[in-house]
């Protein structure tokens, strides 16, 4: 889904695992150039005198030199390298693909969670007016002494309860909301 995506996009701890793979894969490169001949230059300047007024004069000497280093056998060393960084780039792959499945169904499962939320919200609302609208029937009845003051009080007891749980109901939504939206890599304090 497009939340799915956005998560994989956005999410801090999966560009870290990426960034992560990346550079195992160019240690894999490091550990392999072992076997590729080193070529190496220096060039010097210096002077054989031990006065200090004597630039270009005729004391001065420059040296230079290039190396070359190739090695025939490294007691498969560089081999070994190479495969232990191929080994933890594999499992660095590994639990990047599951980190990528996680992602998706705690994101899938946030959804799933916000929307029931705000379908028992939704209910609690429609209970919190029908006890409201009973409250109002009740108050006109005990008024014109049909009922009792017990079943008034009851019925304002059922008003109230049905107050708080729609309060209650408005809360975990909220949190649901959050918790969908910290999953998919954004920020709380965002106001999108």
């Amino acid at each position: 889904t497009i939340l799915q995506t956005t998560a994989i996009e956005n999410r801090d701890d999966y560009q870290w695992m990426k960034l992560n793979a990346k550079t195992l894969q160019t240690k894999i490169k490091y550990d392999g150039a072992e076997k590729y001949p080193m070529i190496g230059a220096k060039v010097e300047y210096g002077f054989n005198d031990d006065q200090f007024n004597n630039i270009d004069s005729e004391k001065d000497y420059y040296v230079a030199g290039v190396g070359l280093e190739y090695k025939l056998f490294d007691g498969y060393k560089t081999s070994v390298a190479v495969q232990k960084a191929k080994i933890e780039y594999q499992k660095v792959m590994h639990y990047t693909e599951y980190m990528e499945a996680g992602i998706k169904l705690e994101v899938e499962k946030n959804f799933l969670t916000l929307h029931a939320k705000k379908d028992v919200l939704a209910q609690k609302l429609k209970a919190k007016d029908l006890a409201e609208e009973v409250l109002k029937q009740s108050q006109e009845m005990y008024k014109n002494s049909l009922i009792n003051m017990t079943n008034l009080l009851q019925q304002q007891a059922n008003a109230q309860k049905a107050e708080a749980e729609a309060i209650l109901s408005k809360y975990e939504e909220t949190i649901a909301a959050a918790k969908l939206k910290l999953s998919i890599g954004k920020s709380l304090k965002d106001s999108k």
